[in-house]
This record gives C-alpha cells, structure tokens and sequence, in this order.
C-alpha cells in the first residue's frame, strides 16, 4: 500500500473514532440526565412539600388535636428510685374500641424522668395518644394543675375539652 492510500486510511479511522466519541459521550449524557431526571423525581415523591411542616401536629389547633387523638393519659410525676415516675390517674379513651396499655395507677415509662440534672419536669403530664394500639403522639409538664405548654390551662378545663371531642 503507498504512503497516499494509507493517509487516507488513518484520516478515516481517526473521523471514524472521532464520532463514535462523540455519539458514545452524547449517549453518555442522555443516560445521566434521564437518571437525574427520574432520580429527582422519585425523591421528591419521597419528600414532604416545602410548605409542609415537619411535625404534621405543629399547626392544630388542641381541639383538632384532641380529635385526632384516639386517647388521653394524665399523670402525676412521683420521685421513686432516682427517677419521677409518671403514674397514670386518668386514662381517656376517645376512640371506641382503642387498644390502650395504660391503666389508672400504672407507670407511663415513657413519661418518666431521672431526677438528676437541672431539669424541671413539674409535678405532672399530659399526652395524647393515636392510634390503636395508642401511642404517644405529644405531651405536656402539668405544674401546679396548669400545663404551661397549652397557656397555662387548667387539667380540669383540658379534661372537659377531651371529654367534649
């Protein structure tokens, strides 16, 4: 083969290459961007609206909570073994047919404290349950038959707007 006819030949093989780059690197970037695309759509299906809260209960109201909720614990806090206890007095059932695991005169382990450290638990809580089996959706510290958390209302007056749901 003379030197002319192989020029030619290397002159197609590197156009021949060269394009097959670049078809190879433009399918390349359709695939990514087809992953992005899909990729960012699936995570967005996986994420809250960015309006949305993060604690869905942030912006009830308490009567809207207390709808919501499918059971009340009231309890007193009680010192014993290092620890304040919270001993349930009032188990409210709101929904009919809820399974509830607390009894008057149980201890609400969720609800207790270690009394080391600074803290100031109060003398006493409230929690809303949801669910059945119920489980603790929010509580309260009751200081002095208050709970500073829902504007200094009353245990008596939170009881009968339970009671009214």
């Amino acid at each position: 083969m003379d030197g002319m006819a192989q020029s030619k030949q290397i002159k197609i093989l590197r156009a021949t290459v060269f394009v097959l780059g670049a078809l190879l690197l433009g399918l390349i970037a359709y695939v990514a961007s087809s992953a992005d695309y899909h990729g960012d759509e699936a995570a967005s299906a996986l994420q809250p609206p960015l309006n949305a809260p993060i604690n869905p209960w942030a912006g009830l109201s308490l009567t809207e909570k207390l709808r919501r909720s499918s059971a009340v614990i009231i309890a007193d806090l009680r010192p014993a073994n290092g620890r304040l206890q919270a001993i349930a007095t009032d188990v409210l059932v709101l929904t009919p047919g809820t399974d509830i695991h607390y009894r008057p005169g149980q201890e609400v382990t969720s609800l207790s404290h270690p009394t080391d450290g600074p803290t100031d638990w109060g003398d006493g809580t409230v929690a809303l349950l949801t669910g059945s089996p119920a489980s603790i959706q929010e509580s309260y510290s009751v200081r002095a038959g208050r709970i500073s958390g829902l504007g200094d209302m009353s245990v008596e007056d939170f009881r009968r707007l339970a009671d009214a749901r």
